[in-house]
């Protein structure tokens, strides 16, 4: 848990705009401030709504570039454009689903698969080097020698803002697009993947649960799906993370209290539910909770 009373939140944003700023400054303006993800992720936000540009308006600019931009399947060249979705999120039940949906997908050497984002949900699209899955948070490259009894200074990764490598993946180099919220939203992300193999890939800020597979077969193989049976994959996959969801909200949001010594009585909220999983309740739960004067509320964080 972080205490935030002491950030200057709107001298941050204005740091965060100005065209001339130093990447490594801003990395370092994060990192010492001891942002928490989420935290970032509010921050960018509010910059993102002082330019202009609301969070609902980014949201609507996603699901109209994913209808637009592109269309999978064959290309005039041979190879084929696939589709994976980045994240989800349903709006009114407040279910977040932390995954890559399919999970899998083969394709062949020369296909590109469009990572599609319903909405930006601070994801990344990493493809590691021999596994070597680069930190979300590295020591300050400026002091090199830290004090002897004082923790080392972090600063957020590079990757999670600016990025690595280019867009073809086979392997040899790391690459990764920057978390969706530093992106920008109207450029859809394409990945080409030119040698076979099998490259597995996670999202930086969710990699113990948000993680990703994809099969490279040789140029001209037979494809053991097409986009349509993969989407079908995909909504079962959801399917199934929504329905936790609601057996989580379900559980949550019967009152529960406990009563004190005094006469009063102990109430509990969850903050949020889903713990280490790919399921995310954003909410609390239960939402209305009505209670008698001199009543304490404990509230729990089980997101």
């Amino acid at each position: 848990m972080y205490d935030f009373s002491f950030l200057n939140v709107r001298q941050m944003n204005q740091e965060l705009v100005q065209k001339t700023m130093d990447r490594r400054r801003m990395l370092k303006l994060f990192g010492s401030a001891g942002l928490a993800v989420a935290g970032v992720a509010a921050v960018a936000g509010t910059t993102r709504a002082a330019s202009g540009v609301s969070a609902a308006e980014l949201a609507a600019r996603y699901h109209q570039e994913d209808q637009a931009a592109l269309a999978p399947g064959p290309r005039e060249d041979g190879t084929n454009l696939w589709k994976v979705l980045v994240g989800g999120m349903d709006m009114e039940t407040a279910i977040e689903y932390h995954g890559f949906f399919p999970g899998e997908i083969t394709v062949n050497a020369g296909d590109s698969i469009w990572f599609a984002y319903d909405m930006p949900m601070f994801h990344t699209v990493t493809f590691p080097v021999a596994g070597e899955m680069p930190a979300l948070m590295i020591p300050d490259p400026e002091i090199t020698r830290p004090a002897a009894d004082a923790p080392p200074k972090l600063i957020y990764n590079p990757v999670l803002m600016f990025g690595a490598g280019g867009d073809v993946v086979d392997g040899t180099q790391l690459v990764s697009s920057s978390a969706d919220v530093f992106r920008d939203p109207t450029a859809p992300l394409v990945f080409t993947f030119s040698t076979p193999g099998t490259y597995d890939y996670v999202c930086m800020p969710h990699a113990s649960v948000m993680q990703g597979r994809v099969v490279v077969q040789d140029a001209g193989s037979a494809l053991p799906q097409d986009q349509a049976e993969l989407d079908a994959v995909a909504a079962e996959q959801i399917a199934v993370l929504h329905a936790d969801g609601l057996f989580q909200i379900e559980q949550y949001s019967t009152p529960v209290q406990t009563a004190k010594h005094d006469g009063s009585a102990l109430w509990e909220v969850v903050v949020g539910a889903g713990g280490a999983s790919q399921v995310r309740v954003q909410r609390f739960l239960p939402g209305d909770l009505t209670i008698t004067a001199g009543d304490s509320v404990k509230f729990i964080n089980r997101a």
